[in-house]
């Protein structure tokens, strides 16, 4: 998510500093003019900040987890919420304007597991920060580089099958990473925006099933599917880190189980997108050469 933003960000002309975590590279090749990389854990104690918010008018906060490694002291509570708490501090004292939070489809729905708590504890510190503030709650982003839906569709062309979760009846609401990009862009440099929480997702809600044949169709294949049951794909996601012979980790899993989709007409409505990518052509294109 987080290269694709700051593609964005330079398009429109934004001078763009990258906080990347120690040993990532970030972006692979020297950046775009008007980006700087600096270095820094999300982890790292408030008065670390400084030199790295200095002179920032708006953060767009995109860090995430998507699994927990506890004897690395990387967990949910950690990450998305002791790291947030210390950013906004930061940010504050830095004299920051405001801040866009990217999260999650069912943050602060009731929803369960210890991902969705975490980042609904993110949102709340966001809203309390004193800063303006503009929150996208995303549903499935996939795109170039992304390690789920682009993922599956390696995977596929791979095996020759398309793996389905359970009966393949799950709802999902891809979204493509171009429309979330547009939205960050516009609550970081625009106005109106300012305290709004936005529900971000595709414009087409479709079955797990119809999602892998349409991935099969934008890869030219004809494949047999693959039914994975839950329970073995919950089993195999506890001791693979990408969830066996699906590209979800066991949080996210439990998170995609859940079902949670919205109505987006709002969020593109607000951000001015008047025709929103539909998953046929824009995973099609993803997937092109």
């Amino acid at each position: 998510m987080g290269r694709h933003v700051v593609a964005g960000l330079s398009r429109a002309r934004c001078p763009v500093r990258v906080l990347v975590r120690p040993g990532q590279r970030m972006p692979p090749a020297p950046g775009p003019a008007g980006v700087e990389v600096v270095t820094l854990d999300v982890r790292a104690p408030a008065a670390a900040w400084k030199p790295v918010l200095d002179g920032v008018r708006a953060v767009v906060h995109t860090a995430g987890l998507r699994a927990e490694r506890p004897w690395r002291g990387e967990t949910f509570a950690a990450v998305h919420v002791e790291g947030t708490a210390r950013l906004l501090t930061a940010a504050r004292a830095a004299g920051v304007e405001r801040v866009v939070l990217l999260s999650c489809l069912g943050a602060g729905s009731g929803g369960h597991g210890a991902l969705l708590h975490s980042k609904a504890a993110a949102e709340a510190l966001v809203r309390e920060s004193g800063l303006e503030w503009t929150i996208l709650r995303c549903g499935l982003v996939y795109g170039p580089g992304d390690g789920r839906i682009m993922r599956l569709a390696r995977w596929m062309a791979w095996l020759g099958r398309a793996p389905v979760l359970g009966e393949g009846d799950l709802a999902v609401q891809p979204l493509a990473v171009g429309d979330v990009v547009t939205g960050v862009v516009r609550a970081a440099t625009g106005a109106g925006l300012g305290r709004r929480l936005l529900l971000a997702a595709g414009p087409d809600v479709l079955s797990f099933r119809d999602m892998v044949e349409l991935l099969a169709a934008a890869l030219d294949r004809r494949l047999p599917l693959w039914r994975v049951p839950v329970g073995l794909a919950r089993r195999l996601a506890a001791v693979a880190a990408l969830g066996g012979p699906l590209p979800w980790t066991g949080d996210e899993l439990e998170v995609l189980l859940q079902g949670h989709t919205c109505d987006p007409r709002e969020y593109f409505h607000a951000v001015g997108i008047a025709r929103p990518l539909p998953f046929s052509a824009a995973v099609r294109a993803y997937l092109g050469p």
